[in-house]
């Protein structure tokens, strides 16, 4: 796995085998390109089907324009989307939000009060 991202230890790169280690990193990036593409792909695929579930968000943040954010339990922090709603959630309360909509990664929904 490490050669297929571009891993390369320092102890392995000479001065006879630098030029060929150039172009084995060269495809490594390749790669790495098309499965980050990939991954872009299926993730959208993913967000798509979300539109129109109900989903347990947990609200992370409230602005002041009462727009909040969060995340579901299937998002990483600060790795995965986030989920945007409107709604009176605030900070630390796990609500239900209605899915409305996805860009770019993240989604849009409303938070049903139940």
């Amino acid at each position: 796995m490490k050669q297929l991202l571009g891993y390369l230890p320092k102890r392995m790169v000479t001065r006879n085998n630098w030029q060929r280690l150039c172009l084995t990193w060269r495809l490594a990036q390749r790669r790495a390109d098309l499965i980050l593409e990939l991954q872009a792909g299926i993730m959208d695929d993913y967000n798509a089907a979300c539109i129109g579930r109900d989903m347990t968000v947990l609200c992370e943040h409230r602005a002041r324009s009462g727009m909040c954010s969060g995340r579901t339990y299937a998002d990483s922090p600060e790795i995965d989307g986030t989920v945007y709603f409107t709604g009176a959630a605030q900070p630390g309360d796990m609500v239900t939000v209605h899915i409305t909509g996805c860009d770019d990664g993240d989604l849009a929904g409303e938070q049903i009060h139940e």
